[in-house]
């Protein structure tokens, strides 16, 4: 399990290292972002469900990694996320808080800014 964990880290500073062309950058997950918070309060376009539903997809699937990552105990995490977990719109309100902070990380892949917006949000205990 621990040989699982080492390769899926090896393999995540692979594609945020830039080796690997990932099209899924901070512009995009911003987007996707804003489009989650919109549509609290309005109806949304085709467009922007397309938006919201992939957001969610990888907000959430983000995050359910990375509560996984901490169930392992395997490694030190980065942060210390909250027992109650952390919802889609609660980390897109995040994603747009750190990246309106830190413009400079829209040009980096979604998983780069993913955990940079844990570490600032949820800082290590």
């Amino acid at each position: 399990m621990r040989k699982l964990l080492l390769l899926f880290f090896a393999f995540s500073l692979v594609i945020s290292s830039g080796w690997a062309a990932d099209p899924y950058d901070g512009k995009r997950l911003l987007e996707q972002a804003n489009a989650l918070l919109s549509v609290r309060s309005k109806e949304a376009t085709h467009e922007e469900n397309l938006k919201i539903y992939e957001g969610m997809g990888y907000l959430r699937g983000f995050t359910d990694m990375a509560l996984f990552g901490e169930m392992i105990k395997g490694g030190q995490p980065l942060y210390s996320l909250p027992d109650n977990g952390v919802t889609p719109l609660q980390m897109a309100q995040l994603v747009k808080k750190y990246l309106g902070n830190h413009p400079e990380m829209l040009k980096k892949s979604a998983a780069e800014v993913m955990y940079f917006v844990l570490i600032d949000a949820f800082p290590k205990k």
